[in-house]
């Protein structure tokens, strides 16, 4: 994940646009930007109960596989 892009879906995190289903343009793409890590005292709320080092991983293990591109109008599939 060295450019900080990524699929969601595909690092079991939900899939979130900027529009609303049918509104994308040809500017908009399926991949996610990867901003910051920064502290918080929220709890954990990951659904598979993975720690960031467990998360971390799993995103760059999912990048060295490659990110699979989809049409935002279209919906991600399910992994």
């Amino acid at each position: 994940m060295q450019d900080g892009l990524f699929i969601a879906h595909q690092i079991r995190i939900p899939e979130v646009f900027l529009f609303t289903r049918g509104d994308a343009t040809s500017d908009d793409h399926c991949f996610h930007e990867f901003g910051a890590v920064e502290p918080t005292a929220a709890l954990p709320n990951d659904g598979y109960s993975r720690s960031i080092s467990e998360f971390i991983a799993e995103a760059n293990s999912e990048a060295l596989k490659g990110w699979v591109a989809f049409d935002p109008n279209h919906g991600a599939t399910a992994l």
